[in-house]
This record gives structure tokens, sequence and C-alpha cells, in this order.
């Protein structure tokens, strides 16, 4: 979403309807991506299995904890 703020407005430039395909684009990204290959379903399948050894994923400020700790800051 950082990038979507940056972006100048209507006014500068961008058209309306550049701004609304853009929107339209950022709110699909929810959807769960399907591969269409077979190679694609293959590494799909791999990253699944692998989806529990990895953990659940960090947001934002669960990154930033992470970084402190690699570099010995304060926990």
């Amino acid at each position: 979403m950082k990038l979507f703020r940056a972006l100048p407005g209507a006014h500068h430039g961008r058209s309306r309807f550049i701004i609304s395909a853009l929107e339209e684009k950022i709110s699909r990204r929810d959807e769960e991506w399907q591969p269409t290959t077979k190679r694609g379903r293959r590494l799909k399948a791999m990253l699944d299995r692998g989806a529990a050894e990895r953990g659940p994923g960090l947001d934002d400020e669960g990154i930033a904890a992470e970084l402190r700790e690699r570099r010995g800051g304060v926990h």
C-alpha cells in the first residue's frame, strides 16, 4: 500500500481511470495465487509442505523485532 500512497493524485497527470485500475488491482492481492502450469503446481506443493516448518509469517513489527535481535539490539 505504500506504493499506492506514493503515487501522485489524478490532478498531477494521472487519470482517474488509471487510479481506479490500480485500486482494483491492489484489492485483488488478497486472492490466493493458483499456479497454471505443471511446474508451478509442483513448486506450490513444495511451498505448502514447507509452510509448517517455516512457521507463521511476520508483520512489520515482527520483522523489526527480528532485525533488532539479529543485530544484537534490545529484545
